[in-house]
């Protein structure tokens, strides 16, 4: 397994100065948060910016495992959120990043049931998919709150729908964990074979309801990260574990260059133990 930070944690630090932060943290690769007041915006992208921060991630030894923009409303607003989504995928293949976050469907049309919501949704991400293929792309949908994929059973159910080689899973198991529908192991059993990519993040005193509570290192909190990483290791995944560091939302956090070492080494020991187990 592969490790990498997130931008989510650097807020007003440039492309630039995100990428030496994690690359001096030790990490293998940065996942980009795409929004105007994000690292890159794929608005005022051009290649030519584009090649520059992709000449410096390698030259700080640092892969661009993944790239996050926001385009959700796929049911409402379909073809500006599909368009958004297009100009991600052509900015993800200019930097060499191989996988697009997707945030799949937020506001549902008045009236449609849940599973026609997932049946329109699994037909644009064909769309996504296809566009992403040819730009040799994977679309993630990330299994968040507040959209139609954030327990395993829907976020599967619309994975089925799409069916497509390009369309497939990034595991956020917090937003899994809060949805209070799953375990680990059912969890597993339904997006193990699709799960391209990690979100991590891990609370500490969450409340009997599922509230999360502070945050902590992986490992160190209420989620149950040991039996994750252990379901990583059983069914051979190799991807990144990136370090969703919450920082932009929760200024009074420490400061990236302090939290991300940190962070670094409670994954590597998770994997280790995890490995040991075997």
């Amino acid at each position: 397994m592969k490790f990498a930070g997130h931008t989510m944690g650097t807020p007003g630090v440039g492309v630039f100065e995100a990428i030496d932060l994690v690359a001096s943290a030790g990490m293998d690769g940065i996942e980009f948060r795409v929004a105007a007041d994000g690292v890159i915006n794929d608005i005022d992208f051009t290649p030519e910016f584009g090649a520059r921060i992709l000449d410096h991630a390698k030259k700080a030894g640092l892969e661009i495992c993944a790239i996050d923009p926001y385009y959700q409303d796929f049911l409402c607003r379909r073809e500006e959120n599909v368009t958004g989504m297009k100009r991600a995928i052509d900015m993800a293949a200019c930097i060499e990043c191989p996988l697009v976050r997707i945030r799949a469907g937020s506001d549902v049309p008045e009236g449609m049931a849940p599973a026609q919501a997932r049946a329109a949704l699994a037909e644009t991400l064909r769309e996504i998919g296809d566009y992403a293929l040819a730009k040799q792309v994977i679309g993630g949908v990330e299994t968040h709150a507040g959209t139609l994929c954030c327990a395993s059973a829907e976020t599967l159910d619309v994975i089925e729908r799409a069916d497509h080689p390009a369309i497939r899973v990034i595991l956020d198991w917090a937003f899994i964990y809060q949805a209070n529908q799953d375990t680990v192991e059912t969890c597993f059993e339904r997006l193990g074979p699709y799960i391209v990519h990690v979100h991590a993040k891990d609370y500490a005193g969450c409340t009997p309801d599922y509230r999360l509570g502070r945050n902590c290192t992986l490992g160190e909190g209420d989620l149950g990260w040991d039996k994750v990483i252990r379901k990583l290791v059983e069914i051979g995944y190799t991807g990144y574990i990136s370090d969703e560091y919450e920082k932009y939302w929760k200024s009074d956090l420490p400061e990236a260059e302090i939290w991300f070492p940190k962070s670094l080494a409670a994954m590597q020991r998770l994997v280790a133990a995890a490995r040991k187990e075997e």
